[in-house]
């Protein structure tokens, strides 16, 4: 049995610490890029968390500034670590595989920094994401032959590293493709950590916290609400 013990540190590239105040200043272009690519638009943050990439730029208003928003092209991450209390003492927990494995002390999982440009979703478009990670968690994830530090507590690796593109689709919302190694999150267990609940994982965690190099398409329908609202448009006009 073991008491968990959650330390969260949201820490921005170029973006800073998080508070209701600072989301609500945010201005139509940050809005503009507030999108996830990773997950459903319909998640919501756990405790008032608020997501990195949502916050105001760190950089006040300047040509880099604006050169990055006319370019979409943002940068942002955080820093986060815990403890793992275990009665069976220190040190790697043998029926624990999962991020927290250690007991008895504090961990830093990882240091996270993406790097992305998002492709417009108004024409033919191209983009590019890159999520460089250390930590204990790239030590238990990272590919064989991985380039970095080798042991148990620290290691290094590129958890993304794709090419994006939009093109027209068969309605106004094209096609998204991605090309290249992408993570693959399922449900709230993600290895990202603003975007989950709390700090452990379940021991099914590993089965399906994933990493692939492959390609994929996502073709938006339209929605319900749009086919109703241009019906009731119909109508009127008739």
């Amino acid at each position: 049995m073991s008491i968990l013990v959650f330390v969260l540190v949201c820490l921005s590239v170029l973006m800073p610490g998080a508070s209701a105040q600072q989301a609500a200043s945010v201005d139509t272009r940050d809005q503009e890029l507030s999108g996830r690519p990773d997950s459903a638009p319909d998640r919501k943050p756990f405790a008032s968390i608020i997501y990195p990439e949502t916050l105001p730029p760190l950089l006040p208003d300047s040509r880099m500034r604006d050169w990055l928003h006319r370019n979409r092209v943002r940068m942002y991450g955080w820093v986060d670590g815990g403890f793992t209390y275990a009665s069976t003492g220190y040190g790697l927990l043998i029926d624990a595989t999962t991020p927290n494995r250690f007991g008895n002390e504090f961990l830093l999982n990882r240091a996270w920094l993406i790097t992305e440009r998002l492709a417009s979703k108004e024409r033919w478009s191209w983009g590019f994401r890159t999520d460089f990670y250390a930590g204990s968690d790239a030590a238990l994830l990272r590919p064989l032959n991985s380039f970095g530090p080798q042991g148990t507590h620290v290691g290094t690796d590129f958890r993304q590293a794709y090419l994006s593109l939009h093109t027209p689709g068969i309605n106004d919302r094209g096609v998204d493709w991605a090309f290249g190694r992408q993570n693959v999150p399922t449900g709230y267990e993600t290895l990202m950590a603003p975007y989950r609940p709390i700090y452990s994982e379940s021991y099914f965690w590993i089965k399906y916290e994933v990493g692939s190099t492959s390609a994929l398409a996502t073709i938006h329908l339209m929605a319900y609400e749009t086919k109703l609202q241009e019906h009731r448009a119909r109508q009127r006009s008739g």
